[in-house]
């Protein structure tokens, strides 16, 4: 019971944590700096100096383990049952959380890093003509961001969303 108690308050709280950080970031901060492309940089280089990016990873990889390792208890080892039975919600909802994830590794950080590489040159660039080079590569950039991000957040959303009520269901 006490490990079922620790998994459970290890995968809300950090689950918490990296999908409410995902949802502020995408609906709230972005949006809010998306005008002024060198405050932007500057923002992101401030997140990814404080390391923003390895929290966020930490935080997924331990919802993540803290997730499959409750399945693996809850189902007593037989995952396959416990996925056609009383836990196919918990298992599905894991499986979006996991997708999330993954598209946001393989795609959303590459993406914000390489914005906040560009951000911080266009707070440096003093040659109008640099700026307004870097300013079209950070607007492209945001956008393809923007799209990857907000399937990460959804994906997250849909993972929540069953988590909540797979005990219903």
């Amino acid at each position: 019971m006490t490990t079922i108690i620790l998994l459970r308050l290890i995968h809300i709280l950090f689950g918490v944590f990296w999908v409410g950080t995902a949802i502020f970031a995408n609906f709230l901060l972005f949006p809010a700096l998306k005008g002024d492309p060198a405050t932007m940089g500057k923002v992101a280089g401030s997140l990814a100096a404080r390391g923003m990016q390895r929290w966020m990873g930490i935080a997924a990889v331990l919802t993540i383990v803290s997730g499959f390792w409750l399945i693996w208890v809850m189902s007593g080892g037989d995952i396959g049952a416990y996925a056609r039975g009383p836990g196919r919600i918990f298992t599905k909802a894991g499986g979006l959380g996991l997708l999330a994830f993954l598209i946001g590794m393989l795609f959303a950080r590459p993406a914000g890093l390489k914005a906040g590489e560009i951000g911080q040159a266009l707070a440096a660039a003093t040659d109008p003509a640099e700026k307004t080079r870097l300013a079209g590569e950070m607007a492209a950039i945001q956008k393809k961001t923007a799209i990857i991000t907000m399937t990460v957040v959804v994906l997250l959303l849909l993972a929540v969303a069953g988590m909540a009520v797979a005990r219903y269901v």
